[in-house]
């Protein structure tokens, strides 16, 4: 491995570092909104008359519309994601398996 090929990967990973770490968080935050629902919702939903089962539904709707974003979701990334990153491929041996594609990047 050539000096040059190293310091492009440091680079490389210092660039997506922002992008992994907005990733992570964005997961935390949204498991933590129904993490905080979780404790104090059967009780109150309880008090107000839902049964047992309609308060499971409420939080099986959290995971069903989870389920059927995430296939729309995935389709959308390749045009919301800026051109540079959606024409890299995957790679072996490259900093999060990205490298440059054939396409030219923006």
């Amino acid at each position: 491995m050539s000096l040059r090929s190293a310091l492009s990967d440091r680079r490389r990973r210092r660039r997506l570092l922002p992008l992994l770490s907005a990733l992570c968080a964005a997961q935390f935050l949204s498991s933590a909104c129904v993490s905080v629902l979780a404790p104090f919702f059967p009780a109150e939903a309880a008090s107000r008359g839902a049964t047992a089962a309609e308060t499971g539904a409420v939080f099986a709707s959290f995971e069903l519309v989870a389920m059927l974003a995430s296939p729309a979701a995935g389709a959308a990334i390749g045009t919301v994601v800026s051109a540079r990153l959606a024409s890299q491929t995957r790679v072996p041996n490259q900093p999060f398996g990205v490298a440059k594609s054939s396409t030219t990047p923006i």
